[in-house]
């Protein structure tokens, strides 16, 4: 009876299983938006959480060791996708190598292991030289479990080489960015170098450049939910200051520019596609990646944070000054259009660099050497 029922439970578990997995597949390579993948999307947490912990447990060595999480997760994530399929056609065919035991060998694996000894030899076309199917259902089953193994592989390397593509295309933009900034990561320096001397005549074309390399920085993380998780011991590379940088220019567009001047940069089309793209960016990898405790709506920020805010802003409106770029005729005004718009988006920025293991210091390093 026992065995009547293992013989009947088997195959339903292994259809399940290999429907899991493809259905996965399915979801994290073609469909390819973040979150919707029904295991990786939680393999990718967990391995992330994983290498926090280790991080934690070493210090010394918490960069080099979270800087091999990113690979580290494509190999978990292959490793699972492969073996959920073995599993699965490996169940599905026990009952039928139960019965027949087509053994070509005296030394033929046992019957046990015998399922998924051909599943894993017919997955990855190599094919098993010492066991014969000699049932219509078991040569079915190779024909089958052959092709789901040459479609599996190829999506994974493509896979693959997709994240690696983004990844490139991220750090680029990324560094980019730095140098944009004089390597300081400060927004202050790099809308100095598009008006130095008050002139923006080109500001516009740069700024949709940034507006552009931003949109791709969000498609990309939306494609490949595993790029998050590449992280760099390089603080340039984060993707926390990244969006700090780029977020921290377009409030200061609004806020310390002089209206009269130069309106027309503050209300372009480049600034509020730079603007719209940043919010979503980081409103997306909040809702995906990130616990809800760190980033969820929270009350007014105190007056420490405050006081660093306008001490940032009236550090930037000097630099810009002293660029000769004309700035907004009350500073006390602007400094609270500054407060007021950046309440918008720090919390993304911070919970996202806390959840990256970023110090903050590094992340914003305008606002924090104010202190």
């Amino acid at each position: 009876m026992a065995g009547d029922l293992a013989a009947w439970v088997a195959p339903v578990v292994g259809v399940a299983l290999v429907g899991v997995a493809l259905l996965d597949v399915f979801l994290t390579v073609l469909y390819a938006r973040s979150g919707a993948g029904i295991l990786s999307h939680y393999l990718s947490s967990g391995v992330w959480a994983m290498f926090r912990r280790l991080g934690k447990l070493f210090p010394r060595r918490r960069d080099a060791i979270l800087s091999v999480a990113g690979p580290s997760l494509l190999v978990v994530l292959a490793g699972m996708w492969i073996f959920t399929l073995v599993t699965g056609f490996a169940l599905m065919t026990w009952p039928a190598w139960e019965a027949t035991r087509p053994y070509t060998q005296q030394d033929a694996p046992t019957a046990r292991w015998t399922p998924f000894y051909f599943a894993g030899s017919t997955m990855s076309t190599a094919g098993a030289n010492d066991l014969r199917p000699t049932t219509r259902f078991l040569r079915t089953m190779v024909v089958v479990s052959s092709l789901v193994g040459i479609t599996a592989i190829t999506l994974i390397i493509t896979y693959f080489i997709e994240v690696y593509s983004a990844l490139l295309r991220r750090n680029a933009f990324a560094l980019q960015l730095h140098h944009a900034t004089g390597a300081t990561g400060d927004a202050a320096e790099l809308l100095a170098g598009l008006g130095a001397g008050g002139n923006f005549a080109e500001a516009r074309s740069e700024l949709a450049k940034l507006s552009q390399g931003l949109a791709d920085l969000y498609e990309s993380h939306h494609f490949y939910e595993s790029l998050l998780f590449f992280r760099f011991h390089e603080p340039h590379y984060a993707m926390a200051r990244v969006s700090l940088v780029v977020m921290d220019a377009a409030t200061l567009v609004t806020s310390a520019l002089d209206s009269r001047e130069y309106l027309a940069i503050q209300k372009c089309a480049a600034m509020k596609q730079l603007w719209g793209t940043g919010m979503q960016l980081l409103d997306e990898l909040a809702k995906v990646f990130l616990p809800s405790a760190l980033w969820a709506e929270e009350g007014p920020p105190d007056d420490a944070t405050l006081n660093r805010w306008r001490l940032r802003y009236g550090d930037a409106v000097r630099k810009l000054r002293e660029a000769g770029i004309k700035t907004s005729p009350d500073e006390s005004a602007g400094a609270e259009i500054y407060v007021a718009e950046r309440r918008k988006w720090d919390r993304y920025v911070r919970a996202l660099g806390d959840y990256l293991e970023r110090d903050r210091a590094t992340v914003d390093p305008a606002t924090h050497r104010q202190n």
